[in-house]
């Protein structure tokens, strides 16, 4: 009887598990159930072509061909209304599909979470590229489109960077004091504020929207501090939930996504999941934590793919096959104002923790040390670019000059090899 596996979700994670699948030798069925009927994208993209910066082609990491030699039975538009694991069947709109082992990657979606409800409008998303697609459409629609961007993290900024690339006038909303929350530390988000207030950026900081209505074709909001403002339109930036409303409550232990082991096995062990859905143990939080970056679930999806085809084929998985976590390393970009992040820069994660800020030719940069006690004075006086003082565990590098030849970008991956041990 012909062994089956099935994949839910064809993103990132879902490719690169079944790369590795027929890497490893795996030569027996994969089905994939895809909700879209397009070839798989990549999500990093789509805010650039939403700002008309590529085309639509090179938002596809992989040609035809090659996920032709994959060998895949891919089933499109198929959405899966429940996961049966004791029956091991996948029910969808499709039909219902029987596994071996089953992947779950069907990342993530922006939450509308904490936006009012409006009568005749849906706020624009930033995510899939039909979202994208519609944001390009709007933009396109009216000569000095006035956009409210709902939202402070990396999502919300590449937002504003598609919406001032096609001439649009941008404000941004949000709750926290500062952009970047999770990103940045305060004195790193101010001067990156700096920045986007010179390009036009309207700040409304510390504040939520508490009331949009559509009327006319514009959209009037309420802030929390009760001044009101109309827009074209609104893109809500300010959350993903990971895709995992057919999974039945208490059939897979979960937090805010699937646990999974260090070979992406949930708690049911013929099922996996690799990307924005799972929540694996990361060596940098020291706990469990969904990431949501591009390359983690290419190593996720990598990690589980490797693990399924050989206990697909009865030999036991070797150690160096499992998921090692990874430290996280990302950049954010307006024009030419770059925040280049790495490591954990969560100062209240340890008492032991120091934040020392210095300034050099071609930015700023902000170190977080780890200190066994306090032996940095509160000038920073001792610590810096090359002295020992503590272990390094996070970064901010921001420059307001980041061509691609800028000493910015040498001195993120530097400090990012400082982190993972690379160097001293």
């Amino acid at each position: 009887m012909d062994q089956i596996v099935a994949i839910i979700g064809y993103g990132t994670a879902a490719v690169n598990a079944a790369i590795a699948m027929r890497s490893e030798g795996y030569e027996g069925s994969i089905v994939v159930l895809s909700n879209h009927d397009m070839f798989p994208y990549s999500p990093v993209m789509t805010s650039y072509y939403a700002g008309d910066l590529i085309t639509y082609e090179q938002c596809f990491p992989w040609s035809e061909d090659e996920l032709s030699m994959l060998n895949l039975e891919v089933v499109h538009d198929c959405s899966v209304e429940e996961l049966d694991v004791a029956q091991h069947v996948i029910k969808t709109t499709e039909g219902d599909f029987t596994y071996d082992k089953c992947l779950i990657a069907t990342g993530a979606n922006p939450s509308m979470a904490g936006f009012p409800v409006m009568e005749g409008y849906t706020p624009l998303m930033l995510r899939t590229l039909d979202d994208a697609q519609k944001i390009r459409d709007a933009l396109d629609s009216k000569e000095n489109c006035e956009v409210l961007i709902a939202g402070t993290s990396m999502v919300a900024l590449k937002s504003v960077e598609a919406c001032l690339y096609q001439d649009a006038t941008v404000s941004l909303v949000g709750r926290s004091q500062h952009i970047l929350r999770r990103s940045a530390v305060p004195q790193i988000a101010e001067q990156y504020e700096d920045s986007l207030d010179s390009m036009g950026v309207q700040l409304i900081l510390g504040q939520t929207v508490e009331e949009a209505v559509y009327e006319d074709g514009r959209i009037s909001a309420r802030f929390s501090n009760g001044a009101t403002q109309e827009f074209d339109q609104v893109i809500v930036a300010h959350g993903m939930l990971p895709n995992l409303s057919f999974v039945p409550y208490g059939t897979l232990d979960a937090d805010e996504g699937l646990l999974v082991d260090k070979f992406m096995r949930t708690s049911n062990p013929d099922v996996y999941a690799a990307g924005d859905v799972a929540q694996a143990f990361e060596p940098s939080f020291g706990g469990y934590k969904i990431v949501g970056l591009w390359k983690d679930a290419c190593l996720q999806g990598e990690c589980a793919g490797k693990v399924i085809a050989t206990e697909m084929m009865g030999a036991e998985v070797p150690e160096e096959y499992a998921y090692k976590g990874m430290y996280p390393f990302n950049s954010i970009a307006v024009n030419n104002t770059v925040l280049i992040t790495g490591g954990s820069i969560d100062l209240g994660a340890s008492p032991n923790r120091k934040l020392v800020v210095k300034e050099f030719g071609f930015g700023t940069v902000a170190y977080v040390y780890e200190m066994p006690e306090a032996q940095i004075g509160d000038d920073g006086s001792g610590c810096g670019r090359s002295e020992s003082c503590g272990k390094l565990v996070g970064f901010n590098v921001f420059t307001d000059n980041g061509e691609p030849s800028s000493p910015a970008y040498d001195e993120g991956r530097l400090l990012m090899r400082r982190i993972t041990g690379e160097v001293e």
